[in-house]
């Protein structure tokens, strides 16, 4: 659960890890199991109300980055508004810098907005089929729920590819868009 490789987003959601580790620290761990025969996967959020773009961009960077410490599998989450947390009621209340819109504006049900078996990259598309098909809530104030989607899309596309560090932020955003 690193969930972000942004600084602001792991401080916005109390992540404990961030106060005692560094991003390279947390490669050196992902290595020391590698090492040990013990098979690491990280997961990753998307979405939080108060990330930015370079938030965003940052988290898919943490994920390439850790490649290079032997990462081979990681998860992509849109952030969810589950009811009843306190994040919801958060939401719900406006204190988290966002429009909280109801569910009929904006949920979509993932299957109907990716057809799962028209991606090429089976390890993406199995992960996308597993892990994304619980209709959502968008709490972003720029993203909806689809944009989201083809961020999370976009980010597994990145992991499971060769693709260079400058070319990240691009490929992220394709068709992707952030409605100001």
């Amino acid at each position: 659960g690193l969930e972000s490789g942004s600084a602001t987003s792991l401080k916005s959601m109390k992540k404990g890890w961030q106060t005692s580790r560094t991003l390279i620290n947390v490669g050196d761990i992902i290595k020391i199991c590698s090492e040990n025969k013990i098979t690491a996967r990280a997961h990753f959020m998307i979405g939080f109300p108060w990330e930015s773009k370079a938030d965003i961009v940052a988290t898919v960077k943490f994920a390439a980055m850790l490649k290079s410490y032997t990462l081979k599998d990681a998860n992509f989450f849109t952030v969810k508004v589950y009811p009843g947390t306190t994040f919801h009621k958060n939401v719900e209340k406006g204190r988290m810098n966002t429009t909280y819109l109801g569910t009929e504006e904006k949920v979509y049900n993932s299957w109907s907005v990716f057809d799962w078996f028209e991606i090429k990259n089976k390890k993406v598309a199995a992960k996308l089929k597993r892990f994304n098909d619980v209709p959502e809530i968008s709490a972003h104030p720029n993203l909806s729920s689809l944009e989201l989607r083809k961020l999370v899309n976009n980010a597994y596309h990145i992991f499971f590819s060769n693709i260079s560090e400058s070319e990240i932020e691009e490929r992220l955003w394709e068709g992707v868009l952030w409605e100001d």
